[in-house]
């Protein structure tokens, strides 16, 4: 039932029929007859199958339709008698676009089964008292499957091997031997050979440190063994038989979680290999185990290739090859395809922008560029990559700022001199570029700037010039060094869709930066080969080659989603036995279809595919509509711009204005087909369809996906407010982007008064307050922090300056008297406005203050603020924030109570790939945790006082009271808890609305979600040690 609902193919009321008869199975006595309850059982199964088979019947129907050949009919019915849908329908989505049908994924098994028969075949050596010989695998494999000569480098490789059998040599020789067999296996090594100081006394194991570069020009598999090994691997020798069932692993210590490599001078054979499989899915320390039977096989056909030796050791490890949440910095090991890209990008004609929806492989598309455009060309080729929203570029930082990043990157490599100035000028960089370029003919430079879209919407505002406004101020100087030199010297920028139509600006610079760089799902190769190779080689192969696209149909060849499905099946079959012939079992059907319908994985695949169309509720919107009428009309037809126009208009007039609506419409149109959401129909360009059907079923059932169209409210993307509009400060350490804790409106009242108390707890950002001051202090105000202590001392200085200055004080946990007295000498300092008859520059003075500390301050000079915790509204002036839709930032505040950390933490987290559903009640019960409980209402700046009373509170009504506006935070409620004393329950209420803690949403007065929790979960540790 749950397969046949995912897919959509039940209507609302036989949906809404059968999930009450299996309602009713639940709860059906148990005495009723067992005979009664299975013909119930049998007519659902018949009920099911009437609608697959109408399912069916409806694909047979469009195959007929469609010219294809006999192979690919054969293939594609095939597919609908076995009754895989969504393959099907992702091999007739290439039909009706025109194109071939791809071939079947290659069988990888037949590489593996060849290895394993010498492994295991009944004439091969046994173990010894000392190492054995790789001749015998060698002569095996030379004659049985490669046909290899013995040559000159085999001979030396095999002697090395033999030699470190003998306990005398492996002790005296290993610098020399250790080297031999590694080249044979594809590692150079660079440098000395160490041995760790450990294991000189038992020379039947040697740990040795070894750096070696890999021979091969393909990268391998799994990044730990390659790109991020950094080179260096840690080899040991292992020379006695062992028995253990982590006998080898048991010699890595715990630290050893990276590049491991066993050189093990005894056969493992099939029993040593099952027991190795089992030690490696239970321990952290990983290795691959190069065994006689290893070297022989390398040597007798695969020479000096390091990926051929991880196709034959990592089906026994448990090396995760995929890395699904490495976002922007996945290894070169699974990039896969982006061949035209890569080009267009790195050629001097091509394209300035490149632009795709969020995780589609932008970022990770740059960097493997950067590193190609460098390699083999002695430095003469120079590629810089800088992600612009970790610089702050358009965001605290203005525009022209970029020639500074660009600067300081270019002297980072030597283009630039070293005795540049960091603030240097673009005419001074431009200058010092075109000189490095005219050196030499063969030089260029790649600046590859990465999330440009809050540096190119910066840009685009129009500044005042002599007689007029200009745009792209920035970046039309970017684009003037770039013809001075004839591009060899080129910048490329990356975003979102909006880098896109800054491309369409036919009457602006940005339109004549060349054809586009879209970065969309994989093409169908480089999908295959990211679902194949990998899993190959690390054992895995299907039981059916066209398993392949039933996953690619799922997760729309989105490299991401591959690597979560893939990630899962790894990690589903290293967990099971080894097949009787000591491989990896298959991956059947069954197997597929458990990983992707797990829960975890499905939502990730669901809110991947979200991040796309929810970029925008135009694309949402056209989605739904989409999806729905093709449900309604089972795909058997496209639908025009006006069509789709003419509905969206009814659902939300005001995103879909009539107009020029038809024209905007097949704009959204064309950019969500580069997307990979939709398609024009065959022959028939003003006509979309959904890219797949599995696409729509991915997002929902029927019943979701029209609930949503019909109760959600839509908003048009947001135009600046400075009410409720804050500046990004920056990302930290922990990569989560930090926004200011005052909007635009509050730093321009508080930098226009003289002076301006700001009242603010940890938790309202107080500790951020000092960044975002000097960040809107502006360049011609400079900005000075002040220690409480020195604040005498710096008013002394600073009054004999004629510098405009911003003197910033933090004055929190200080004594009332002392937060007088220094807020008293900070406004006297700043209402000076002449000495000696000269006046003296404008003066301005911040103080950061605990919010219970003002109440005793009656100053009407000083001017106050106080930051404000995130709501629905305000949600939306973060553009980079993912949470387009009303009800998700409903979902999102309710989860975090607006507190900035929170949300500023949640929306990381889940552009790092985290579960929507799953990261929103992370964040909700993590407060039911009495740590994270006290340690939120101290950032609060709750007294224990306080606490004890508000938790008296809290306890007197339910999470679900609480969710239903019950809990009411009046005076009557809480003097219940004070002993029936009104005015200590009002004294409370005005400090816990001056700490900002009070909600007065659907006029009810009442504690924020997040800080209610933590309330109940101190009350109950309170009552625990009562």
């Amino acid at each position: 039932f749950a397969q046949v609902r995912l897919q959509n193919l039940l209507a609302p009321k036989q949906e809404s029929h059968l999930a009450a008869q299996l309602l009713d199975l639940e709860s059906a006595d148990h005495d009723l007859r067992f005979h009664r309850r299975l013909e119930q059982v049998r007519d659902m199964v018949a009920q099911l199958n009437a609608r697959v088979s109408e399912k069916t019947d409806q694909l047979r129907a469009q195959l007929a339709g469609l010219n294809l050949g006999e192979a690919d009919l054969a293939r594609i019915s095939g597919l609908i008698d076995r009754g895989d849908v969504a393959t099907a329908e992702e091999l007739l989505s290439f039909a009706r676009k025109g194109e071939s049908i791809p071939e079947q994924a290659a069988e990888t098994g037949a590489e593996m089964a060849a290895f394993l028969e010498g492994v295991r075949h009944l004439g091969a050596p046994k173990p010894s008292s000392t190492g054995v010989s790789a001749r015998w695998w060698f002569d095996h494999y030379a004659e049985g499957r490669f046909g290899q000569a013995e040559t000159d480098a085999v001979t030396v490789a095999l002697e090395a091997w033999d030699s470190l059998g003998r306990p005398n040599e492996r002790r005296n020789s290993f610098q020399k031997h250790v080297p031999s067999v590694l080249r044979m296996l594809g590692l150079s090594v660079k440098g000395p050979v160490r041995l760790g100081d450990q294991d000189r006394k038992d020379w039947q194991v040697m740990t040795l440190s070894i750096t070696a570069e890999i021979s091969d020009n393909v990268p391998g598999y799994v990044s730990r063994l390659g790109s991020r090994a950094g080179g260096v691997y840690r080899v040991l020798v292992v020379a006695n038989p062992e028995l253990g069932p982590d006998a080898l692993l048991r010699h890595l210590p715990e630290a050893a979680l990276g590049a491991n490599i066993i050189l093990y001078l005894q056969p493992l054979g099939i029993s040593g290999r099952r027991r190795l499989a089992q030690a490696s899915y239970q321990k952290p320390q990983q290795a691959i185990v190069v065994d006689p039977a290893v070297l022989g096989w390398i040597a007798a056909g695969e020479v000096r290739s390091f990926r051929a030796v991880q196709r034959v050791t990592l089906p026994w490890a448990a090396y995760r090859p995929y890395e699904p949440f490495q976002a922007g910095q996945v290894s070169a090991e699974v990039f896969k395809g982006r061949d035209d890209e890569k080009s267009a990008i790195m050629a001097r004609e091509g394209g300035l922008f490149l632009y795709g929806g969020r995780q589609l492989g932008k970022s990770s598309l740059l960097r493997q560029v950067a590193d190609s455009f460098q390699a083999g060309h002695g430095g003469n080729q120079v590629a810089v990559y800088t992600d612009l929203r970790i610089v702050e570029i358009g965001l605290s930082r203005l525009p022209g700022e970029i020639w500074n990043v660009l600067a300081q990157e270019l002297k980072a490599v030597g283009v630039l001199d070293h005795s540049t100035s960091g603030n240097v000028g673009p005419a001074t960089v431009a200058a010092q570029v075109r000189q490095w370029l005219d050196e030499n003919p063969e030089r260029r430079i790649l600046f590859l700037a990465d999330e440009a879209d809050a540096f190119l919407n910066a840009d685009a505002r129009p500044v005042d010039t002599a007689g007029a406004q200009s745009t792209f101020r920035t970046l039309a100087s970017l684009m003037q060094l770039m013809a001075d030199t004839e591009r060899r010297f080129k910048i490329v920028f990356a975003g979102l869709h909006q880098v896109q139509r800054y491309n369409r600006l036919t009457n602006s610079i940005t339109g004549h930066g060349g054809e586009p760089v879209l970065v969309g799902p994989l093409r169908p190769k480089a999908a295959v080969d990211l679902v194949v190779e990998p899993l190959a080689a690390v054992g895995l192969v299907f039981d059916n080659p066209d398993l392949v696209w039933h996953i690619l149909a799922l997760i729309n060849n989105q490299a991401n989603l591959v690597q979560i499905v893939c990630e899962g099946l790894v990690e589903e079959m290293q967990s099971r036995a080894l097949s009787p012939d000591g491989g990896r079992p298959r991956i059947t059907a069954a197997d597929v279809q458990k990983v992707v319908a797990s829960g975890g994985i499905r939502d990730k695949i669901r809110d991947r595919l979200r991040l796309t169309i929810d970029l925008e509720d135009r694309y949402r919107v056209l989605t739904l509509i989409l999806a729905l009428r093709s449900l309604t009309d089972g795909y058997a037809r496209g639908y025009t711009p006006q069509e789709l126009q003419e509905q969206a208009h009814g659902v939300w007039p005001e995103g879909f204005p009539e107009q020029n609506g038809v024209d905007e419409v097949r704009t959204d149109l064309m950019e969500m087909e580069g997307l990979g959401l939709v398609l024009p129909l065959q022959g028939r360009s003003n006509s979309f369809v959904m890219r797949s059907p599995n696409i729509v079923n991915m997002l929902g059932t029927r019943d979701e996906l029209d609930a949503e169209l019909r109760t959600s409210e839509f908003t048009q993307k947001y135009d600046y407010n400075p009410r409720v509009a804050r500046r990004s400060i920056g990302v930290d350490a922990r990569q989560i982007m930090r926004m200011s804790p005052l909007t635009d409106e509050q730093w321009h009242d508080a930098l226009s008064r003289r002076i301006t108390m700001i009242t603010a707890t940890t938790a309202l950002g107080a500790e951020f307050l000092g960044k975002a001051a000097r960040q809107h202090a502006g360049e011609h105000r400079q900005f000075v922090a002040v220690q409480a202590a020195e604040l005498a001392r710096t008013i002394t200085k600073w009054a004999r300056e004629r510098t405009p200055h911003l003197l910033f004080v933090d004055l929190r946990g200080l004594p009332a008297a002392e937060v007088r007295d220094a807020v008293e000498r900070l406004s006297k300092y700043a209402a000076a406005s002449e000495e000696d008859g000269k006046e003296i520059p404008r003066r301005r003075t911040l103080a950061v203050v605990d919010p219970l500390t003002v109440p005793g301050l009656d100053l009407p000079e000083v001017f106050r603020v106080q930051p404000r915790r995130w709501n629905t509204t305000s949600l939306r002036a973060w553009p980079e924030q993912p949470f387009v839709s009303a009800q998700e930032r409903r979902n999102l505040i309710e989860a975090t109570g607006g507190w900035p950390a929170i949300v500023e933490q949640a929306i990381a987290q889940y552009l790092r790939g985290a579960p929507r559903e799953d990261l929103f009640e992370a964040m909700r019960v993590r407060m039911d945790d009495p740590g994270p409980a006290v340690d939120h209402l101290r950032r609060v700046g709750l007294s224990d006082r306080h606490v004890r009373q508000m938790a008296a509170w809290a306890d007197m009504f339910s999470l679900e009271e609480h969710r239903q506006g019950k809990a009411h935070a009046v005076p009557q409620d809480l003097a219940v808890v004070l002993d029936d004393d009104l005015d200590e329950a009002e004294a409370l209420l005005t400090d816990l609305e001056a700490l900002g803690v009070l909600d007065d949403g659907n006029e009810v007065l009442t504690v924020d979600s997040v800080t209610f929790r933590a309330l109940r979960a101190v009350a109950g540790l309170q009552d625990g040690s009562a």
